[in-house]
């Protein structure tokens, strides 16, 4: 079995001589607190991938950095890339075809524009099509309005069944519900209101949406985002969050009540800007209209 390898101080790495290091083999970056086995999270401030093995100085192991090569254009070969429908034809429009199996969607709106309502509608849609589960994790809104909201969107039985609701808004409880569900959507409602190791601010912002997107990568899952907004009409939040989604949809309504769902300048699967009109509750009015 070959040699751990001991990280090495240089440009970009530290190694940190601070606190119990001493007596711990695994460290984390962060807060310099050492601990006895390996972590994602780390216990002591909550901060995510900066859990470094120290070891120790008869396991060291100096390993060159392998280099990456680059590729010639016609030895790569390129995926075809497949929309699910939504079930909401504005969406549809908006994505260039519909939502793309493991990609992130940034959903940001002003309060009462509809983004819970129109992401849940998409969530329930995509879980039946694709005959998988639905996590909707809610940092604010209760279970019972969740419920509510999908009955008026006209869900029956077996969509319910399919539909698991978080409500601790705990970066750390969805991720642990994301690897035991392995839902095929997953919607964080809003990502402002989650919270890491029990704080909020802009790094447990930026934790929460990097978290998302990669269990969403991993399960191959559709992540809804939803975000709130500034006065001015901005995420809420530091904008490297909109970089690190492949889409951002704003909703806007309209002084007819109606529901604008614009792609102004980021789809990394379809061309932008996208633009097109929605309308709340479609399956609710086409049962009402049946009866």
């Amino acid at each position: 079995m070959g040699k751990i390898r001991t990280p090495q101080a240089g440009p970009g790495l530290t190694l940190i001589k601070g606190g119990n290091n001493a007596e711990k083999p695994y460290v984390c970056l962060s807060c310099e607190h050492g601990f006895d086995d390996r972590f994602g999270l780390c216990p002591g401030c909550g901060a995510l991938g900066t859990c470094v093995y120290l070891g120790s100085a008869e396991d060291a192991q100096v390993v060159e950095p392998r280099r990456e090569c680059a590729i010639n254009a016609r030895c790569i070969e390129t995926k075809q890339i497949v929309f699910l429908s939504t079930g909401r034809p504005a969406w549809d429009v908006v994505l260039g075809g519909g939502a793309v199996r493991g990609s992130s969607v940034l959903v940001a709106a002003t309060k009462g524009v509809g983004k819970s309502t129109s992401a849940l509608s998409v969530a329930l849609h995509l879980g039946k099509s694709l005959r998988g589960r639905v996590l909707y994790a809610s940092g604010e809104m209760p279970a019972e309005h969740v419920i509510r909201m999908a009955h008026m969107l006209g869900a029956g039985p077996a969509e319910l069944a399919r539909l698991y609701i978080q409500t601790t808004g705990q970066t750390e409880d969805v991720a642990a519900d994301i690897d035991e569900l392995r839902p095929v959507v997953v919607v964080w409602d809003s990502i402002q209101r989650m919270r890491v190791a029990g704080r909020f601010g802009d790094r447990e912002l930026r934790e929460t949406v990097e978290l998302a997107i990669a269990k969403g990568q991993e399960q191959k899952a559709v992540t809804l985002l939803l975000s709130q907004v500034t006065k001015e009409k901005a995420v809420l939040g530091p904008s490297s969050i909109e970089h690190d989604v492949d889409v951002v949809l704003e909703l806007r309504k309209t002084r007819g009540g109606r529901v604008v769902v614009s792609c102004p300048e980021k789809n990394r699967f379809a061309p932008t800007p996208a633009r097109a009109v929605d309308v709340l509750y479609p399956r609710a009015r086409a049962r009402r209209r049946s009866t």
